[in-house]
């Protein structure tokens, strides 16, 4: 099983509300907050990493469109210190600082993600992976690779915006956007919205315009045009 943390920005659990469309649309997910960030994490028993990548992406669509205020950050790197790992595999602090220096085990152990204050963090999918591949420890969860985490960042950059709302009133323009009161709406996101822009000059280029009268002049042959608009030859 795939799980895969969402840092979702714009989001308040403590709102009556927000929960509620929550438990209504997005209950499928987990939905916790740690260390100030809002995490919605999914969980799937997809198998391939292309796949949970699509999972992925529809997720943080439904949640773009459930709760319009929210903002989709990144696939969330689940930092954890030594005492995390400590806590998350059983061990002593100390036996995991002597993984970390390389003075018990294979050594290899994952480089840090970084050193918020005076304490190293790690990303948890390579420290977990380091594990299994070492000790056989199943924590009974697959990890997206590097690369497939940065696919999915780049897919979920074009839903941090609810564009989609507007492409729906899109596809029947020809019968409603003239005189329809979602003109005023596509004009709005036309204006506001550069992925709409060029998709509304396109409408607009495309409803039926009135019809453009065109004058017939005689040709050299003697051609006349008759009064009722019809080209008679002389």
């Amino acid at each position: 099983m795939f799980r895969v943390p969402l840092h979702v920005a714009g989001v308040d659990l403590t709102d009556e509300s927000t929960l509620s469309m929550i438990g209504e649309r997005l209950s499928d997910l987990e939905w916790t907050s740690v260390d100030g960030r809002v995490l919605a994490t999914l969980h799937t028993d997809k198998q391939d990493p292309t796949d949970v990548a699509g999972v992925t992406v529809q997720v943080a669509r439904r949640i773009r469109h459930a709760l319009p205020h929210a903002t989709l950050v990144e696939v969330d790197q689940d930092l954890v210190s030594v005492s995390d790992i400590a806590h998350r595999v059983g061990v002593t602090r100390e036996a995991v600082r002597l993984w970390v220096d390389g003075r018990r085990g294979p050594g290899g152990f994952p480089p840090p993600a970084g050193s918020p204050g005076s304490s190293k963090v790690w990303r948890w999918a390579r420290v977990a992976e380091w594990l299994s591949h070492n000790y056989k420890i199943d924590f009974g969860e697959s990890f997206l690779s590097d690369r497939e985490i940065a696919q999915i960042h780049c897919a979920i950059s074009g839903v941090r915006e609810p564009v989609d709302a507007e492409w729906e009133v899109i596809n029947s323009f020809s019968d409603r956007l003239i005189g329809h009161p979602d003109t005023t709406r596509l004009t709005r996101a036309g204006s506001s919205s550069p992925q709409l822009s060029s998709a509304w000059r396109m409408a607009v280029g495309m409803v039926k315009q009135p019809p453009v009268a065109v004058e017939i002049e005689p040709s050299e042959t003697g051609a006349q045009s008759g009064s009722d608009g019809e080209t008679r030859a002389g």
